[in-house]
């Protein structure tokens, strides 16, 4: 690998904090909590408290032929969007200054919005008895039709806020989708810090994205032991406590512009910071769960 370096131009930032970097990081000086909570009837506590971004709506500047592709974005997507967006323009960058050729775009995403399948809900209460132990094959198959969004599979897709944004902020060059159980922005961040470092893109934009606020996946967190029981609240989010007992889902987008540091100079970018080195490992080691071993961590720096 050369010795190319490379400058990060600019940030996005969605979250519970703040729908932008600028909001975010003063309520984050602040010391703002952001987990709020969500009373249900007859649930234990970590379903009742959830980190939730504001509302987040596609652009009013989206070109005519892609007003098609947007509808399919899913939330995590429009969370995604939304930060790459305020990145990109915060950048500066024009067609002048990097042609699109040479701008790489890296997603990681982890949305879980339909694991649930809600969306059949209409068609499979038609089609079951009372006690919903029967299923009733051909109103189900009528249901499906008549009651069912069409396009639910499409909505699932990861790779959708892939497809719309490279066509959207115009970025053609060396790219991919990435999508985990755990939302892989570090891994995008990683290969755009390589793109430049190989000399295969002069500006690389990294996004992760994700959304774990549905029934379904805090059930499954909560049963391989990742979430907080929450029996303090929203005063359980202690991130960096050791006494922690878990971490309470939420949902967000971010998004970091990495620049050829010579391109950065050139074209007047103010520089934020330099990534010197990216180290990225997993462990899956029974005894240490979903967690990071001693050993990982060792390997990653």
């Amino acid at each position: 690998m050369n010795e190319k370096r490379v400058a990060i131009t600019a940030l996005g930032l969605v979250c519970p904090l703040g729908m932008d970097v600028e909001t975010s990081w003063a309520n984050f000086n602040d010391l703002t909590c952001a987990i709020g909570h969500f009373p249900q009837s007859g649930v234990p506590p970590y379903f009742e408290y959830q980190g939730r971004a504001g509302e987040c709506n596609p652009p009013d500047d989206v070109p005519r032929q892609l007003t098609s592709q947007i509808r399919f974005l899913n939330r995590s997507s429009l969370l995604g969007l939304a930060a790459a967006r305020e990145a990109f323009i915060h950048s500066g960058i024009s067609d002048q200054d990097i042609p699109r050729e040479h701008r790489a775009v890296y997603i990681g995403s982890g949305d879980f919005t339909s694991v649930g399948y809600e969306f059949m809900y209409p068609a499979m209460k038609l089609a079951s008895d009372s006690q919903w132990s029967r299923v009733d094959q051909e109103k189900l198959n009528r249901g499906a039709i008549d009651l069912v969004n069409p396009f639910f599979l499409l909505e699932s897709l990861n790779n959708n806020l892939f497809s719309f944004l490279t066509a959207y902020l115009g970025f053609t060059g060396p790219s991919t989708s990435l999508s985990s159980q755990s939302p892989c922005g570090s891994n995008a961040l990683e290969l755009a810090y390589r793109s430049i470092k190989q000399g295969r893109a002069v500006s690389a934009l990294a996004v992760g994205c994700g959304s774990w606020l549905g029934d379904i996946p805090v059930y499954e967190m909560h049963g391989i032991g990742l979430l907080s029981g929450c029996q303090q609240g929203a005063g359980s989010y202690r991130p960096l406590s050791r006494g922690r007992d878990g971490f309470i889902p939420g949902e967000g987008g971010a998004a970091v512009l990495l620049e050829d540091h010579d391109s950065a100079i050139r074209r007047g970018a103010t520089i934020l910071g330099w990534i010197s080195g990216v180290g990225n490992t997993l462990s899956t080691a029974p005894e240490h769960g979903l967690g990071v071993s001693p050993e990982a961590y060792q390997a990653a720096v």
